[in-house]
């Protein structure tokens, strides 16, 4: 089952000062060059294999830098940052404890660096994590274990989106069925056609949490197909998998 600790709304101040009042771990969000990783389609590069080996040149190495040093990568829990507004604002989350209460933030751009990060105003009272945009920056999505529809927490993280509005981001809203149900998701994110890729533990799993897909049916979607045992098999733990855009992989 789920382990679930009631959290009241809190503002990002309140935030912080629980953040200094605790031993954290130090996971943080971090900027590599795409083309530097040797998977962009054109002329050659290094492999991924080969920049990570021992005899790999330092100058061909990817430059890892942190994003927003003090700012969004702190001595706090960051991850799963999403860039949306054409890089401009980045939703991420932060943890406190650790592995404990999930919160996403939202930063904006401010020239070459980030303005102070604030709870998004969808998040903050729950356990919100892992948020994804939609192929074309209308929709967003992200796991909660908050109260679905009926008013009532099920004991599961479900899928939740968020669609935008003419003044931002509108109200969260829990995906029905078959894509939530009784049992927990744990990532989802959007191809170009609308189809949906997820992971979860839901029946017909064939290791701990599997790779799912559903296309989208009028307003909802159709019945979740396995990806099988190329991806999926027993003692597998897929957590967190994100679809490209045009489906070319996970």
């Amino acid at each position: 089952g789920t382990f679930h600790i009631p959290m009241p709304p809190q503002r990002a101040d309140a935030f912080e000062r629980a953040r200094r009042s605790l031993l954290n771990g130090a996971a943080n969000i971090y900027r590599v060059p795409v083309e530097q990783l040797g998977v962009v389609v054109g002329p050659p590069r290094p492999s991924r294999a080969a920049l990570a080996a021992p005899s790999a040149k330092e100058a061909d190495r990817p430059i890892l830098s942190l994003v927003g040093e003090g700012i969004i990568s702190t001595s706090a829990d960051e991850f799963g940052g999403q860039l949306v507004d054409s890089g401009g604002t980045l939703l991420f989350n932060r943890s406190i404890p650790r592995s404990q209460n999930y919160t996403v933030f939202l930063a904006r751009r401010q020239g070459e660096g980030w303005d102070e990060p604030h709870v998004a105003p969808f998040s903050g009272t729950w356990r919100d994590f892992d948020v994804t945009a939609s192929p074309d920056g209308k929709r967003l999505y992200f796991i909660s274990d908050r109260p679905l529809s009926s008013g009532k927490a099920n004991g599961h993280y479900n899928v939740w989106r968020v669609d935008r509005t003419a003044t931002g981001w509108g109200a969260p809203r829990p995906l029905g069925a078959p894509i939530n149900g009784d049992w927990s998701n744990h990532f989802a994110s959007e191809a170009r056609d609308g189809t949906l890729y997820f992971t979860s533990d839901r029946p017909g799993s064939k290791g701990i949490v599997d790779l799912w897909a559903s296309e989208p049916r009028g307003k909802g979607y159709s019945e979740p197909v396995n990806l099988g045992d190329a991806v999926n098999g027993e003692g597998l733990f897929n957590l967190v998998a994100a679809i490209d855009p045009a489906e070319r992989f996970l």
